[in-house]
């Protein structure tokens, strides 16, 4: 993995993002959210099971009660030799492709080199997007396929 001071010089692109996007949670959320919960206890009393009773009451208590505070600021770079995640740096090395994801938040997805490695998120709130976007290309292809994951779309959905 390559470190922040591997990077020659200064970076091309630097911007201050949101981590990830916060939703907001309507009274509708926590009436759905609560009333499901309420049904699944119920349901659980009556089987007479209790380990899910436990872990079910500690997952509506995490989820309602703060599951996603306010994100917090990173600093995202973008240098010749790579990027700046927050405190994470990958050179182009050791990227193999990226896309564009369009949300409430956009941003870049890298897909690592490797079966098993996943994948690099950048968001690109405050950033000047088409620039970046054009730049990464000279470095590493673009695959237009991509989209968001199935994980983005159901805490978009969901509202988590």
């Amino acid at each position: 993995m390559a470190t922040k001071e591997s990077f020659k010089g200064s970076p091309v692109f630097s911007w201050e993002s949101r981590e990830f996007a916060n939703a907001e949670r309507k009274p509708v959320w926590y009436i759905v959210f609560t009333v499901t919960g309420i049904v699944l206890l119920a349901f659980f009393i009556w089987q007479r099971a209790w380990t899910a009773i436990v872990l079910e009451v500690t997952a509506v208590l995490y989820f309602i009660l703060g599951s996603r505070p306010n994100s917090k600021k990173i600093i995202c770079s973008v240098y010749n030799e790579g990027i700046v995640v927050g405190n994470r740096t990958y050179s182009f090395d050791e990227l193999k492709s990226f896309w564009f994801v369009f949300s409430n938040l956009n941003k870049i997805k890298f897909k690592l080199n490797g079966r098993f490695k996943g994948d690099v998120t950048m968001p690109m709130e405050n950033a000047d997007e088409k620039a970046v976007t054009q730049f990464i290309k000279t470095k590493i292809p673009e695959e237009l396929s991509e989209g968001e994951d199935i994980v983005d779309k159901i805490h978009r959905i969901v509202g988590f």
